[in-house]
């Protein structure tokens, strides 16, 4: 993720790209306020994401419960991350 990140901020990926992602744990497994930080990052630059485990769902930062949903996730991927 630090890679792609990397390269979108020196913009090598076309205006209004779509990050598809497996799941949410593959965006981060930090805890929900560093990837709060990382999602928030990303819509800043104009990305949208796709969560293939969401049944593909494009996320924007217009809907309203995208950033409960995603801190929600994140809160879970950190915990099993945690416990292993």
């Amino acid at each position: 993720m630090a890679q792609f990140v990397e390269k979108a901020e020196s913009g090598e990926f076309p205006p209004n790209t779509c990050l598809v992602v497996e799941s949410t744990s593959r965006l981060t497994r930090d805890v929900p306020k560093e990837g709060l930080r990382l999602i928030i990052k990303l819509f800043d630059m104009g990305f949208e994401v796709a969560v293939c485990d969401w049944g593909g769902q494009i996320l924007t930062e217009q809907q309203s419960m995208v950033f409960m949903q995603l801190s929600g996730a994140f809160a879970m991927a950190n915990m099993e991350v945690e416990e292993k």
